[in-house]
């Protein structure tokens, strides 16, 4: 991707989806998100299958969810790998309190299925704001780490910190080599 595609990206990202009417309310305001599933670092069979989040939010009015399906193609989960993906949602990110996790089997209604249901292991889930500014991480944990998810169970992964970045550069506290070489430009 070129440089100027992924400004064009970033700005539309930046700006958003705000709709104004006449009277001049706001209807509607979209935020990205990179949202990263970290597996665990556990034995585990690998499997094909998909990853789908909902995501709960709460401001002083109400409490919303919005689900999201990650993987729309069947990936092969496997132990210590990461699974990214983007999303758009009406929730800004400091209102964004939980994240509930799913995955199912490449083909969840064949009669294995439901007589067989492998385990996957997870540590974490990500959100991060596309923004040309040091914003925050959002981070979400589960109660146990790492936490065993079973074919088209589900668990609840809660806020449990943040930690502030640069979009287009991930700045690391460099205290060897090794950290300098584990240091990535991301967004």
């Amino acid at each position: 991707m070129n440089s100027k595609m992924l400004f064009a990206f970033v700005l539309a990202a930046n700006i958003c989806a705000i709709t104004v009417t006449a009277e001049g309310k706001v209807i509607v305001q979209v935020s990205f998100y990179k949202v990263n599933v970290r597996m665990a670092d556990k034995e585990f069979d690998s499997h094909e299958g998909k990853l789908k989040i909902s995501v709960t939010s709460k401001n002083a009015q109400n409490t919303t969810q919005e689900d999201f399906e990650l993987t729309p193609n069947d990936v092969e989960m496997k132990k210590d790998k990461n699974y990214t993906a983007i999303i758009s949602s009406t929730a800004p990110l400091d209102t964004i309190t939980s994240v509930y996790l799913q995955w199912t089997r490449e083909a969840p209604n064949d009669t294995d299925s439901a007589s067989n249901k492998p385990t996957l292991y997870f540590e974490s889930v990500s959100l991060t704001s596309f923004k040309f500014r040091p914003h925050p991480d959002r981070y979400f944990c589960p109660e146990t780490t790492p936490i065993g998810i079973e074919h088209a169970g589900g668990a609840t992964f809660n806020f449990c910190n943040s930690r502030k970045v640069f979009s287009l550069y991930r700045y690391y506290e460099v205290r060897s080599v090794k950290d300098l070489k584990e240091a990535e430009c991301s967004m």
